[in-house]
């Protein structure tokens, strides 16, 4: 496995090596011009509109799908505008069927099923990081920051307004987005970069300008120069977010109570110094969950993975998430009390720091502190660095990590990371080395290339997030897509994915190697396959208690004893056209789980009746026998069924349902949990919502009284001032 790995890498290299390399145009910047302050700009607009006084910033976009490099089929043109408060993007889309053009009337930060035209913006010109503002044809806004190229995060929410309509040749749009909203440079000593973005849902045509491959898609590194920007006020400002939090909870067999003192009561401030750095700071967050997490059947011996949706742990986090070694996974500070962060960025440098003062799931107090630097050498390139610290009863746990990623044509980068951690005990194996290399060659083939070692003491899990400890492992993956012209099929791509892992000291070894195959057509229609044979090594973890006379091992999440199989997996997945209203996804499997089998189908269906009323309808189930640590060895179903709604009555009101169900048939375990939320943006940066909550665990939900129910109101003020 060893040889063979090296070999495709050696092979990929010297194929992409040996690809001649295209002459690349030079770039024709982008211009903005200045308007008086009292300009009044509104829309509709049309060719006497002094809005549209002077030749278009941006036009003639070119697609990346589904007619790579071919002139967008939908005119659209584009005015950036400014003046002193605010920055204006007007954009004009002209379509021959404008009754047909998709305008789903949706929560902020929900743009598909729907027309939309995003603008692009590196405001530091550094070609790495920057933000994005997207308005759909129905007017929902979606924003983002982007980092490390050509990754972005979505769960940032600037506060702009946009505004939409649809004329008789199309719809247009206009973003108002104040400079306070982002941090940025100043454009006449470093000039800011741009793209702008349309896209039409009915015929799925992406297009842009500045043009980008399909195989590169929209990078920062590919924006345009903006030129014209002057007189850019400086981002210093306050931001004050007060919350309350009025809550009433139910317990089977209780009477409703009130939990409302003024523990419910918090701030949440931003200080925004220069441009260039600002600092966060709050009190008695309301860290509750508005959005439910999904129920998950985990089968496996390590816990499950959440995304964070908390609105103090977003800005910043995007960076320390960039590099395979999480050291910090924020959903382990549960409870916090306070908490301090300070985010900035230099032109070759980004940074965070984060304080938290945490009270655990045992009420003991942690003192939790997170921060990370990454530097820009020579261009595209980046070093970083991370350190974390947490201090619990009194026992200091640290981990530290250094990272660096080279770029060299258009996608090709690797990545190298070392880490090390200081848990007292555990000092005699803790490092962590890695290294990821992607690379394409021509034909469109890419390779993809991961190593590692992970000593026997390296221990994240405190504050981190991170695979096992001892180990040592390599992964290739080898892909040749192909994107015919003049045909039904949008894309189809074949891949190889080989694996091999051992023990540190090479014990316990196995490998396994992944076919699969998948396809899209242009009306959306998709499916693939994909098989996979080999053996793994199971790390078994015993209880505090338990006694064995095999060799015991130990790692970052305990005591352990292996236990080795062979595994195999056949998968299957289709999904019908989404534009329909009508529309629907199921993958399906039958695999090896541990000494036993397993089969799963999951189904989602999704209706949509309404432009503002959607359904939805999952199934989770698994069907598992002769695993001996499962009911015994005998068969078992899990099924997990998952029902939602989510309505849309005006656009800054919205009203979302979740029910989850399981049923465990092996020993009639049954829990259902419901959710719902009514939320109302009722001012830029404030919201109004309404919660609704009820877990019931016991053998017969359907039929038990009501379990564990809570009712919250928050609600939030967003309030800003300049410094």
């Amino acid at each position: 496995m060893y040889r063979l790995t090296f070999l495709l890498t050696l092979l990929a290299l010297v194929v992409v090596l040996s690809a001649p390399v295209a002459a690349q145009p030079a770039p024709v910047p982008l211009t903005a011009q200045r308007v008086a302050d009292d300009s009044g700009l509104t829309l509709p607009v049309d060719d006497e509109s002094p809005l549209l006084d002077a030749p278009p910033t941006a036009a003639n976009f070119i697609q990346i799908e589904p007619f790579d490099g071919q002139p967008s089929r939908f005119p659209t043109r584009v005015w950036l505008r400014y003046d002193s408060d605010n920055l204006y993007v007007l954009f004009v889309c002209d379509d021959p069927d404008p009754d047909s053009i998709a305008h789903l009337v949706q929560r902020r930060d929900r743009s598909s099923r729907s027309d939309f035209v995003t603008f692009g913006v590196s405001p530091f010109g550094d070609a790495k990081s920057g933000y994005w503002f997207r308005v759909t044809a129905g007017n929902v806004q979606t924003d983002a920051t982007m980092t490390n190229v050509n990754s972005s995060d979505s769960n940032w929410d600037g506060v702009w307004t946009s505004s939409v309509v649809r004329t008789d040749t199309g719809w247009q749009a206009l973003l108002e987005i104040p400079f306070a909203t982002f941090r940025h440079s100043d454009p006449e000593r470093k000039p800011w970069t741009a793209v702008f973005e349309r896209f039409v849902y009915r015929t799925q045509e992406w297009s842009t300008w500045p043009a980008f491959d399909r195989r590169a898609q929209i990078r920062i590194d590919g924006f345009l120069p903006v030129t014209g920007l002057s007189g850019i006020p400086g981002s210093s400002h306050i931001e004050l977010i007060p919350h309350a939090v009025a809550r009433w909870d139910d317990s089977p067999g209780d009477e409703w109570r009130s939990e409302n003192d003024w523990d419910n009561v918090g701030i949440t401030g931003k200080v925004v110094l220069n441009p260039s750095w600002s600092m966060d700071a709050t009190y008695q967050p309301d860290f509750a969950q508005v959005d439910v997490d999904d129920i998950v059947i985990n089968l496996s011996d390590y816990p499950v993975f959440l995304s964070e949706k908390r609105p103090f742990f977003l800005e910043g986090l995007d960076l320390f998430q960039q590099q395979p070694i999480q050291l910090v996974y924020t959903r382990r500070i549960a409870d916090p009390v306070y908490g301090v962060r300070v985010t900035g960025q230099e032109p070759t440098v980004r940074a965070s720091g984060l304080y938290a003062s945490n009270l655990n799931e045992d009420g003991q107090r942690e003192d939790d502190f997170a921060a990370r630097a990454l530097w820009s050498i020579s261009g595209r390139n980046t070093l970083g660095g991370t350190i974390t610290h947490q201090h619990m009863d009194g026992e200091n746990v640290s981990a530290a990590s250094f990272d660096a990623t080279l770029r060299w044509g258009k996608r090709n980068e690797t990545v190298l990371i070392g880490a090390v951690s200081d848990v007292p005990g555990w000092n005699e194996q803790p490092v962590s080395v890695e290294s990821e290399t992607f690379i394409e060659g021509p034909w469109r083939l890419e390779m993809n290339y991961e190593a590692g070692f992970r000593g026997r003491d390296f221990m994240i899990n405190h504050l981190g997030w991170g695979r096992y400890s001892d180990q040592i492992w390599n992964w290739a993956r080898l892909q040749r897509r192909w994107f015919p012209k003049d045909s039904a099929i949008e894309s189809y791509r074949f891949y190889l994915n080989l694996y091999q892992e051992s023990h540190q000291d090479t014990r316990y070894g196995f490998g396994n190697a992944t076919l699969g195959y998948a396809t899209h057509l242009r009306n959306t229609w998709g499916w693939g396959v994909f098989g996979y044979y080999g053996g793994t090594v199971r790390r078994n973890y015993l209880d505090e208690d338990e006694t064995t006379d095999r060799m015991i091992l130990t790692d970052n999440f305990g005591d352990y004893v292996t236990e080795r199989y062979d595994s195999w997996s056949y998968n299957a997945w289709i999904e019908s056209d989404y534009r329909k209203p009508l529309r629907g996804y199921i993958e399906t499997a039958h695999q090896s789980l541990r000494d036993g089998q397993r089969v799963y189908v999951n189904p989602d269906l999704y209706l949509t009746p309404r432009n503002n009323l959607t359904f939805s309808v999952a199934m989770r189930w698994s069907h598992v026998w002769q695993v001996y640590d499962i009911a015994d060895g005998s068969e078992t179903d899990f099924r997990v069924w998952r029902f939602g709604v989510d309505w849309s009555p005006v656009l800054n009101t919205s009203i979302r349902g979740t029910l989850q169900y399981v049923d465990n048939s092996d020993d009639d375990d049954q829990q259902l949990l419901a959710n719902v939320v009514f939320a109302w943006n009722w001012h830029p940066g404030s919201w109004f919502y309404v919660v609704y909550g009820e877990n019931r665990d016991e053998s017969d939900v359907f039929n038990a009284r009501p379990g564990d129910r809570t009712i919250r109101l928050k609600a939030t003020w967003f309030v800003t001032s300049a410094l």
